[in-house]
């Protein structure tokens, strides 16, 4: 300890090291206790640009381990502000509208700021760390360059799907090969012809669900729509005569085979008949010989 400077020999190795000796000196020849409410200057070296992290907080709080605000994010400093670490995104800073400059804003922060676009002038608000996240430049341009940049239509891609275009029924709705987009939202008619009946199986769906990276397919294969290749009735002739039409709202003709509507079936008990309720058909096993539903293992 050097005359007429604190003494902070009782204080531990890191903090020792992190005292700040020139802002400090000003405090004279006192012992310095880890517990003291004394707000102190501290000075930390990990910047990874260099520059120096010095900030004032009490000596309890070091001892109860508070860090250095600026590696904690808590704090701006050069290479922490939205200035260094986005420069595209500080282009877009509202230098009018917000109080701060983007030199003195956190890139991370949440903090909801005023932007404009240098371009069309367009101004909103949006979270500071969410734009530096997205690096997602002005919304009103975004939106002009989307309706700009213009899909393929299915004539032009020869799109697979042609396949499985319905010309004729698609024809009386004004939906073309040639007038229709692969990302159009809007519904337009389809045939597959994998029926194993040979049934084709017509259905309505929008073409960028069905052209999108996760595509959605036929859904009678599917299980999804009913036909006769997949009806209760085709699959389990002899659940169909148990049926209870009275109590059912559907046929057996009307249910997929693995339909997870519960149904109601007609049973025998002491020489009555009875009307019993059966689980989902996705949860049962079926005796496909004589074709009876059982209940699945557990």
């Amino acid at each position: 300890m050097q005359p007429g400077l604190p003494d902070i020999s009782e204080l531990s190795p890191q903090l020792q090291q992190e005292w700040h000796p020139d802002n400090n000196a000003l405090l004279g020849g006192i012992k310095v206790k880890p517990g003291s409410g004394r707000r102190v200057m501290w000075s930390c070296p990990n910047c990874p640009a260099g520059c120096p992290h010095i900030w004032k907080t009490s000596v309890s709080k070091r001892t109860r381990g508070t860090k250095c605000p600026y590696c904690q994010g808590q704090s701006v400093c050069q290479h922490s502000s939205l200035a260094t670490k986005a420069p595209r995104q500080a282009k877009f800073w509202n230098h009018d509208k917000n109080a701060k400059t983007p030199e003195q804003t956190l890139a991370g922060t949440n903090l909801r700021a005023e932007w404009k676009c240098p371009n069309c002038s367009h101004e909103w608000q949006a979270p500071v760390a969410r734009r530096v996240q997205n690096d997602c430049g002005c919304p009103r341009c975004s939106s002009k360059l989307k309706r700009i940049t213009k899909q393929p239509t299915f004539e032009e891609a020869k799109h697979q799907l042609l396949l499985e275009w319905d010309y004729e029924r698609n024809a009386a709705d004004d939906f073309h090969p040639s007038n229709t987009t692969l990302g159009s939202q809007k519904l337009v008619h389809w045939v597959c012809h994998n029926c194993p009946k040979g049934k084709p199986h017509l259905f309505r769906m929008a073409p960028n669900t069905r052209t999108k990276r996760q595509r959605v397919g036929c859904p009678c294969c599917a299980g999804r729509q009913v036909c006769k290749c997949n009806s209760l009735e085709t699959h389990y002739p002899m659940v169909s005569l148990e049926w209870d039409f009275a109590k059912n709202d559907l046929t057996p003709a009307q249910v997929t085979a693995r339909s997870n509507q519960p149904a109601m079936v007609m049973t025998e008990r002491d020489g009555d008949c009875h009307s019993e309720q059966l689980p989902p058909f996705s949860d049962v096993e079926i005796d496909r010989n004589p074709g009876r539903v059982i209940p699945r293992e557990p």
